[in-house]
């Protein structure tokens, strides 16, 4: 809050709700507007991979969003 990164008078709950949600993306806003934090893409889903989308679905959402920039940081 210190840092203006929330402002609960303009927090979108349903948006937040919305994008939490593993089947929407699984993902949060670390920094508003600047660094979101996602679950991962999943190239082949099988058996052992029930959650999750792959890339492709994840360029759709990054769009909505206003993501323009991915860097991974594991595996």
């Amino acid at each position: 809050m210190r840092f203006g990164w929330y402002d609960f008078r303009t927090f979108n709950v349903k948006e937040y709700e919305y994008y939490e949600r593993v089947e929407n993306g699984d993902l949060n806003w670390i920094i508003p507007g600047k660094f979101v934090a996602f679950m991962g893409p999943i190239e082949n889903r099988d058996a052992n991979h029930k959650y999750g989308h792959n890339p492709s679905k994840y360029i759709d959402i990054f769009k909505n969003i206003g993501v323009s920039r991915v860097i991974r940081l594991n595996e």
